[in-house]
C-alpha cells in the first residue's frame, strides 16, 4: 500500500491487470491518495496460452476494493464513485447458469494465430466495422479457435464476457459488455470506427 495526504472526496479506481489487481483512491485533482495491489498469476500451460482464473481475479478485485474503502472510511473521505479498467479483449465463456466455462483467455493469449491468418483477407472490412485491427488479442480469432478446438465449450456458452465484464457483473448483478472486442459494430452504437468505450449488452 502507498499513501499520500487525503482529501474530502475521491473516486475509487480498480485496474484488473494480468500481473496484479490494484485499487487507487484518487482525488478530484487526480492525485493518488492510496494504492492497494494484489498479485495475480497468469497460466501459460501450452505455447501461446495466457489464461487467468476469473474467480481468482474477482476475489482479488473484491479485496483491493475493500482495502481502498477501509482507507477512505478511516480518512473520512467520501467515495463518489467507482470505475474499472483492464486490458482489452480477454474472453470468458459462461454457461446457462452463468458459471465460467474454464479459464479466461487474456489479451496476451496468441494461440489463435492460424484463425487470424484465415481471416486476414477480411481485415480491412473488420476494422471498418469494429474499429479494432485483426489480431489474436481480439475476440474473433479467439472465438474461431474455441469453435474449432473446443466445440463442446462453444456449444455450452450462453454469454461471452471480458474479465472486467465478469467482475462488474459479480459486483452489481448486471451484465455490461465492452464494445472494443473486435466483433461489436461500433457504428450501431453511434461511435464510429474509433470505438474505445463500453455499451450495455442485452442478456
Amino acid at each position: 500500500m502507498t499513501m499520500t495526504s487525503a482529501a474530502n472526496n475521491a473516486i475509487l479506481a480498480v485496474d484488473l491487470g494480468t500481473s496484479s489487481a490494484r485499487s487507487l483512491v484518487v482525488d478530484p485533482s487526480l492525485n493518488i491518495l492510496a494504492s492497494f495491489p494484489i498479485p495475480l498469476s497468469l497460466k501459460e500451460s501450452f505455447s501461446g496460452f495466457a489464461e487467468q482464473d476469473p474467480n481468482a481475479v474477482f476475489s482479488a478485485a473484491l479485496e483491493v476494493i475493500r482495502e481502498a474503502a477501509n482507507f477512505a472510511a478511516q480518512e473520512h473521505i467520501l467515495v463518489l464513485g467507482i470505475c474499472f479498467s483492464s486490458a482489452v479483449s480477454s474472453l470468458l465463456a459462461l454457461d446457462s447458469a452463468d458459471n465460467p466455462l474454464g479459464l479466461a483467455m487474456t489479451w496476451a493469449d496468441s494461440r489463435a494465430h492460424q484463425q487470424m491468418a484465415a481471416l486476414s483477407p477480411r481485415a480491412p472490412e473488420l476494422y471498418a466495422r469494429t474499429g479494432c485491427p485483426l489480431h489474436t488479442t481480439y475476440w474473433l480469432p479467439k472465438l474461431a479457435w474455441i469453435y474449432e478446438n473446443q466445440p463442446d465449450k462453444f456449444g455450452r456458452a450462453r454469454r461471452w464476457l471480458t474479465i472486467k465484464d465478469y467482475v462488474v457483473w459479480k459486483l452489481t448483478n448486471k451484465f455490461f459488455q465492452c464494445c472494443c472486442n473486435g466483433i461489436a459494430e461500433c457504428h450501431h452504437a453511434g461511435l464510429g470506427p474509433a470505438c474505445n468505450r463500453s455499451r450495455k449488452s442485452r442478456p
